[in-house]
């Protein structure tokens, strides 16, 4: 994302509403299940709104979007960043007019997620697993477990009829005053988590379903996990004839339903291999190759020149789980489980193309020192990418060699032989001034002395 990007000034003027109820619990959904996936700016943008919320508010009074700056201490960039993951994740609806006093927007907060509701959306636990792993997932489920009272108790609670029969008697006819009420506290449905019907259409369906009719795998079925087919397809580069066979592996046997947590994790598996997948290269034109000639000084530009085209063009080409096994082979590793979760999170976020997140993913393996992708490391670059609005491939390149980033993505300091020049010198001593009154002094002591 760029300036360009960004949908408002902050001399624009903005309202903030909420399409459902908020309470105490609420906050602790936010920061345990959502924060992780959205990340403290955005987190910080959706707390700042409820806390500006004001349903007196005129229209004409609104506030401009300085405040939100000033309140935040970010850039307009990381603001727009910051609500599209909020709109993404269904927290967020955002409505723009235009009056006299000029353009203004709405913003209408949704409250978080049940921890029950939230757990049981595949995408959303899938980023969620992505985001911070296996083990802080499944202590996560366990700390928002219920207990209900189990059942060899004998259950004595009273029923509502029996406490209040004249209101049962009276409720046969609802009055119309009450039926006005009912109305006017219908919540308004939230938006949906999920991948929009344009990038679903990228991928064949039919034909993914055609693959697996031998095993009885119904549309319905594909239907019901679309999502979370479509974001491992998205992030490994899985074509649909890879996909069915990794399907078919997680059947249930009974049911012949998806087991969608195996799938996540058998793609995981079969992806981080020790040996690395097979990365499918983009097809390069045949040229004959040059006849050997002697080394020269004059062939190193060249040699440089077409080294920085095929870097540019892999990472166009090629998706962003292939650009990272393409790169451990390169650099003679393998791809490890924590650094395909650390690029599918900020994938999921939506922040960068997948060239970019390519070039984040060269910066992470060619810094001195470092051999794998880290989340340290990403966050800082990522962030000055944005700042910078870096958003091509030649553009991060270049940012890259400017930069020099250290391995938790800070720019490498350039006063290391001064440094070591302090330490290795020895330290200058001070001749502090001497008093008249102490010289005079010490010269008469020293004539009793001789005396």
């Amino acid at each position: 994302m760029n300036g360009q990007d960004v949908q408002f000034s902050p001399r624009d003027g903005f309202l903030v509403t909420h399409a459902g109820y908020f309470n105490d619990a609420q906050q602790n959904y936010l920061i345990y299940l959502y924060q992780p996936i959205l990340g403290p700016v955005a987190v910080g943008l959706y707390n700042t709104l409820k806390t500006l919320e004001n349903p007196s508010a005129l229209r004409s009074q609104r506030p401009m979007h300085r405040i939100l700056l000033d309140y935040m201490s970010v850039d307009l960039v990381a603001i727009e960043a910051a609500r599209r993951r909020l709109e993404a994740m269904g927290l967020l609806r955002t409505f723009t007019n235009e009056d006299v006093i000029g353009k203004y927007f709405v913003y209408e907060l949704y409250p978080p997620l049940t921890p029950d509701v939230f757990f049981k959306d595949d995408l959303l636990s899938l980023l969620l697993v992505q985001t911070i792993g296996q083990r802080a997932f499944d202590d996560l489920a366990t700390r928002f477990q219920l207990h209900p009272v189990t059942k060899d108790l004998t259950e004595i609670t009273a029923n509502f009829s029996n406490v209040f029969p004249e209101i049962v008697a009276r409720a046969v006819q609802t009055p119309t005053e009450l039926q006005q009420t009912k109305k006017q506290m219908t919540l308004k449905q939230r938006p949906a988590v999920a991948y929009s019907e344009a990038d679903l259409d990228t991928f064949d369906w039919d034909f993914l379903q055609n693959l697996l009719a031998k095993f009885q795998v119904t549309k319905a079925e594909l239907t019901k996990h679309q999502q979370v087919i479509y974001q491992l397809h998205h992030f490994y580069g899985i074509d649909e004839t890879t996909m069915a066979n990794l399907i078919a592996n997680t059947l249930d046997i009974v049911t012949d339903e998806i087991n969608i947590k195996k799938l996540e994790s058998l793609t995981l598996a079969e992806y981080t291999q020790t040996q690395g997948s097979q990365v499918k290269m983009a097809p390069e034109p045949e040229t004959p190759t040059p006849p050997q000639t002697s080394a020269s000084q004059s062939d190193a530009p060249t040699a440089q020149a077409d080294s920085t085209q095929e870097l540019v063009a892999q990472a166009q080409r090629l998706s962003v789980f292939d650009f990272l096994a393409w790169q451990k082979q390169v650099l003679g590793g393998f791809v490890g489980k924590g650094e395909t979760r650390v690029l599918r999170e900020l994938q999921s976020r939506h922040i960068f193309s997948d060239q970019i997140l390519n070039m984040l993913t060269y910066a992470n393996l060619h810094t001195a020192g470092a051999t794998t992708v880290t989340q340290a490391f990403t966050d800082s670059v990522a962030n000055d990418w944005l700042q910078h609005h870096i958003t091509t491939p030649e553009a991060a390149l270049k940012r890259i060699q400017e930069r020099q980033y250290t391995k938790l993505g800070k720019t490498a300091k350039t006063n290391n032989n001064s440094r070591q020049n302090y330490r290795t010198t020895s330290p200058t001593k001070t001749v502090e001034p001497i008093p008249s009154w102490f010289k005079e002094q010490t010269s008469a002591t020293s004539e009793a002395d001789d005396s």
